[in-house]
């Protein structure tokens, strides 16, 4: 017993070399564990949005941006599976709104938002410029979609708020029109009073117009009046 205490100590207390070996076996045992739970993982493709104000467009030749991910397997590849993305927030002064105006874009880890256990590198492009514009608006009455009216148990009245929507489009398109409607709202079998907050419907043949105006509807029912007639039978004594 004492023989082995003795080489035991001799390994990893007195003889130098017998500590490095060691090491250097633990090194290795260590690396290729960690390969066998990571992952490395090139030419992901991120599709790029830009979050500006409403009236502001950004007009880019960059719509993707590609890099190289490293980390756990498992969370490497919850990114790649998810159809990545990545959002830029643009901070913008009076002078940026004007149409001409350019900003150059420089993206960093903190754009992709990915797990912290997740290392980005070889960003491709990781600098470019935008061109940026005041894209045209119009104001433009809304008018309640019902559908089914006939099926209501009573007549109503509909109310809109607000009573406008702002619509972005071709100023040429934008002219074109006089009212958008809003999602379809069924009043089938309904004698209550309700509201929905809804989106502008999408306008056929003119899909260059957008609007992010979300519509309030109120629908009130009128119920007819009845009187009730007391017919008084009673004997005079």
């Amino acid at each position: 017993m004492s023989k082995v205490l003795y080489i035991l100590r001799t390994i990893f207390i007195t003889d130098f070399v017998a500590k490095v070996i060691c090491f250097g076996l633990a090194y290795l045992i260590w690396n290729y564990v960690s390969d066998q739970y990571s992952e490395t993982r090139p030419g992901v493709v991120f599709q790029l949005n830009f979050d500006t104000d409403d009236e502001v467009t950004v007009h880019s030749d960059v719509h993707h941006i590609t890099a190289t991910l490293k980390g756990s397997r498992g969370s490497v590849m919850s990114v790649v599976s998810s159809q990545p993305s990545i959002t830029y927030k643009m901070k913008l002064s009076v002078e940026d709104m004007r149409n001409g105006a350019t900003r150059q874009i420089k993206l960093t880890r903190d754009v992709f938002n990915l797990p912290p256990d997740v290392y980005i590198s070889n960003i491709s492009p990781q600098e470019f410029t935008v061109n940026l514009g005041t894209e045209p608006y119009r104001y433009i009455p809304v008018e309640a979609h019902i559908i089914n009216r006939g099926q209501a148990k009573y007549p109503f009245e509909v109310k809109v708020y607000p009573t406008e929507a702002r619509v972005y489009g071709p100023a040429e398109t934008l002219n074109s029109i006089d009212s958008v409607h809003t999602d379809p709202i069924d009043v089938s079998g309904r004698e209550k009073d309700f509201s929905r907050h809804v989106k502008i419907a999408e306008i056929q043949a003119l899909q260059s117009l957008r609007s992010g105006e979300r519509i309030r509807v109120d629908v009130h029912f009128v119920k007819p009046i009845t009187k009730q007639i007391n017919n008084d039978n009673s004997t005079k004594k």
